[in-house]
Parts: C-alpha cells; structure tokens; sequence
C-alpha cells in the first residue's frame, strides 16, 4: 500500500532549501577606560556585564591601549587596522558624569569602523544604585547591539616586510611586495600601515611581536641584500606570535633583473614551509573584577531571568515506512508513505522567569503539535482518506552551562496514523500510540547561531486498532525519537530554523494459535525535515 503522489511536492521541497550552519566565532571586545568621578567601578560593572555572556571574549584594556598608542592611533585609518589587529567586534568608551541629581554613564559601543553603534544613558542617584542598574538592565539595552556587530574582514594570515639593508635594498623591497601582493597565502600589510606600527625599529624578538600585535600579523621579514651587480638576498622569517625566528630564505641573481625573476619564482616556494608554524599574537584577555555591591544581582544569564516563552512554528515533510518481519503466511501489507507535508506548532513557558532567575525560572510546561495535510492512501486502484498526527504535553527543566543549555523532558502524548479503508476487510492496521515519554536535550548558542539535539524515549501503553483482537492482541510496543536542528537569529530574539525528527516504533506480536494473523514483530518509523521560525520572550 503506497501513498499517491501529489504536485504540491515541490513546494515542499522548497521549505527544505539550505542548512544553517553553527561554529560562529567569538565577538571580541574592549571597554575602555571612563573618564569622571567613580568611573572605576562602572566600567568594572561593565566588564562584569559582558564577561557573563556566552559568547563574548573580553579583550584586555591595558593591551588594547599599549598597542593605541604604539600606532598613535587618532587617524581613523589606522584605528581600522588596531580593531582589525585584535580581530574586535566593538569597543565599549563612554563618560561618567556627576550632578546634583545623582551620577550617570553614557555608554557607546564603535563598530569596526569606528563609527557609533549605539548610545546608551543610564543614571541614578548613587555610584552604588547606577552599578546595581548596570549589573540589572546594561545587557538588555547594549547586548542586541554588541550581538550583531561583524568582526574585521580578513581571512589570511597577514605577512609585514620589516626592513631590508644592503645594496638595491628599496628595488629588491619593492619587487618582493609585488610577489607577496599576488600571493594566495598570504595578505601583504600595506607600507603605510607597517610605518605607522614603527616597524623599522623592529630589532628583537619583544619589538618584533609588538609590531606583530599591532597589525594582527602572523609572519614579518626582514632582510640583507649582498652585492652590487651579482645579488644574494637572505630573508629572515619570523614567528608573529613571539617574533622568534622561524628559518631563512636565500635567493640570488647575476643580475637585478635575474634576482628578481628568482623572487618572482621561487620565493613563495620556500617561503611557505617556513611560515606554516606561524601564529598571530593573541590578545590578552581582560582581567577579572570582583566588586559588585553586595546586593547587586549576578551578571551572567544563568542567574538573571531567562528567556520565560519560547515557540516555534514549521512546515516539512515527512515519510512513513511500515513494515512486518516474520510473516508466516506472507498475508501482510507494508506501508510507504513519500514526502507528505505537515506543520507544528510548539512552546515551553517558563512562569516564574517573568519574575525571578535561578532554579524556579528554569522549570516550564512543553506542548507541541504537528498534523499531515495533503494525505490519501491508494490500494488496488482505490484511495483512501488518511489522518497523521501527534501531540505532547509536559513538563521541562533546562541547565544553563555558558553557552550551552541542557535539558529534561517528561511528559506524555499521542501520535495516530489512520487510514479509512473498508472497516471488514481493512488493508492495513491503523496506529494511535499512547506513550509516556522521558526525554534528554541540549542547546549550544554562539552569537546569532544556535545548534541543538533531542532524544527521547516512549513508553508506549496503548498502540490502537493495530494491537486490538482484529490485528495482534498481545503485541508489545515501545519508541523513541531522535532530532537535531539548527538557527540563525534574522533579528535578536526571532529565528530561522532548520531540522530533522526521526520516530520509530518497534513491536513483539508475541502471536497464538488462533490469532487472525501471525507475523514475529513490525518496525514503524518515520522520518521528517523540517524548516520554520522560532521566537523567544526576552528574559534579562
């Protein structure tokens, strides 16, 4: 017994175009020092707001600053290339001020281009009642902002040529940066960029780094051209980790001209077993801070009030595949089902995270419903109207782990699948599996990405007509369900959701003489892809 196909097929398919992919890096981050009275303790606040964020890598202010005023670092040319050095999505600068009505913090988040993202002011009557508040509301305001910022373009290690001595050192300098320039490896610094991290005073290996962290470079050369008509170039690679040397590349020519068509040739040749080891210097992070008023709430989600709703709504398409094993007679119909369309509508609704955070605003109620539309059974020439369906209700517990978030389902539900064919001589069993179901599940978040995985298991107390006299009367029954999907948030808080749910029933017939058929056991599965929007109620 099969399916009949039908033309709205494609549309479905079209539900199923494209994955969301999870992995997303870091949002890297500086707060600055704030001018003004008290300023210490708020940007303390501030530090501690973030640091609390999955998600979120704090760069350290002191390294940020060291490498500001290595460049001098007022142009806004050369302030794009210090974010791009340390890979920052925003940096945080504000002021404190003080008045007869109390204290405020103007608080502004730069782009990578330095350009304002957002502005946010906030007050109160004390330096204690203005931290509590940045402790209380500063994410909710900045954090949608600092998600949504976009690190700095660039992918390729960067490569800076120091300086080169010797004879025709400025010919051989520029012929080695129109090699460089073509490279696929690497992305040459540019010379006004190296001249403004003061490369040529580049002597050590302490010097070397600093440059390397100033220009986010991972490899940096420096070199000596011998000769005056016959040419012999020795570069020396260094490690921008650390500026430690790495090796030398030695090219030579009876001529300018020859020794530049060695470079041409043969540079990267031996230039990139060499470069391989190299690194980037990592940014220091920030470092912690510990004076938050007594009274004031914790700064990381797991203790401020989560997300109280959430809700998803999808379409897909699903497959059905009944089969029997050990049917004595060969008296059995299986049961093929192709792409049948279904949509489902699913919540949890946490209700003490509209007042509180902790233990009790991470217990909830979980339903969910999902329903086949479009569905017809067809047999000997005959189609037959068919009904698919399940629900679930339960409860729900969620851990909150950083970025990660575990869960514990336990509830129970339904799920029927019926065909209405001739009620005396019935072509196939119809099911309505009543299950107890306990469940596992896990969510991982990284900026606007999220990727999660369910399982459950279904004790199955009563499977319908299939497990009545008519069919198996004896038959044993238990599932389970395994899914995983993933989403990327269009805007904060709204989702565009990919997945697939897979569903198997297994059955013992346990048959006796008599029965009115005799088969050794069945499988039911089924299985569904699945694409939609998810939404969640802002928690803190």
């Amino acid at each position: 017994m099969t399916r009949k196909p039908r033309l709205w097929v494609a549309v479905v398919l079209a539900l199923l175009l494209g994955t969301v992919c999870a992995g997303a890096t870091p949002t890297r981050a500086v707060v600055r020092d704030l001018p003004g009275d008290d300023a210490p303790s708020v940007r303390n606040a501030l530090v501690r707001m973030l640091s609390g964020q999955s998600g979120i890598q704090l760069v350290s202010r002191a390294h940020f600053e060291k490498l500001a005023k290595h460049l001098g670092a007022k142009d806004p040319s050369v302030k794009k290339a210090l974010h791009r050095a340390l890979g920052l999505s925003v940096v945080i600068e504000g002021e404190v001020e003080q008045s007869d009505a109390g204290v405020s913090v103007t608080v502004r988040v730069l782009g990578t281009d330095g350009e304002v993202l957002e502005s946010q002011e906030l007050s109160a009557k004390t330096q204690r009642e203005l931290v509590k508040k940045i402790d209380r509301e500063g994410w909710k305001l900045l954090g949608p902002t600092i998600e949504e910022a976009t690190p700095p373009k660039g992918s390729k290690p960067r490569l800076v040529v120091l300086a080169l001595s010797g004879a025709k050192a400025a010919q051989v300098h520029a012929t080695l940066a129109k090699a460089l320039a073509k490279s696929a490896d690497f992305e040459l610094v540019s010379d006004a960029e190296t001249e403004a991290a003061h490369a040529g005073d580049a002597k050590q290996p302490k010097a070397r780094a600093l440059v390397a962290a100033a220009l986010g470079a991972s490899v940096l050369l420096s070199g000596d051209v011998q000769g005056t008509r016959a040419l012999k170039l020795t570069l020396a690679v260094h490690n921008g980790k650390n500026g430690d040397d790495l090796g030398e590349v030695k090219l030579e020519g009876a001529t300018l001209a020859l020794l530049e068509r060695a470079i041409a040739g043969d540079l990267m040749k031996k230039l990139a077993p060499l470069a391989a080891g190299a690194e980037r210097p990592i940014p220091p992070g920030e470092e912690p801070v510990d004076d938050a008023p007594d009274d004031a709430p914790a700064p990381s989600r797991a203790a401020s009030r989560p997300a109280p709703l959430e809700a998803a709504l999808t379409l897909g398409a699903g497959t059905r595949n009944y089969r029997y094993s050990d049917d004595l007679f060969a008296a059995l119909r299986a049961y093929k089902m192709g792409p049948t369309p279904a949509a489902t509508l699913a919540a949890r609704w946490y209700p003490a995270a509209h007042f509180t955070g902790g233990f009790a605003a991470n217990l909830g109620l979980a339903v969910a419903y999902e329903r086949a539309f479009l569905l017809q059974s067809e047999a000997n020439g005959e189609t037959y109207d068919t009904r698919a369906q399940q629900w679930l209700v339960g409860v729900h517990g969620r851990l909150p782990v950083g970025a990660l978030e575990l869960g514990v389902d336990l509830g129970l539900g339904a799920h029927a699948f019926e065909v209405d064919d001739d009620a005396k001589q019935p072509l196939v069993p119809s099911v309505d599996y009543r299950f107890l179901r306990a469940g596992l599940d896990a969510r991982y978040r990284s900026g606007s990405f999220l990727v999660g995985a369910a399982f459950g298991y279904r004790h199955v107390t009563d499977a319908g007509e299939v497990a009545s006299d008519a069919w198996f009367p004896r038959a044993d029954v238990a599932g389970l369900d395994l899914g995983a999907h993933a989403g990327y948030a269009v805007i904060p808080r709204v989702y565009l959701l990919a997945g697939a749910l897979y569903r198997r029933y297994w059955f013992s017939m346990n048959p006796e003489p008599g029965d009115p058929f005799v088969a050794g056991g069945a499988l039911d599965s089924y299985l569904t892809g699945w694409a939609g929007i998810g939404w969640e109620l802002a928690g803190d």
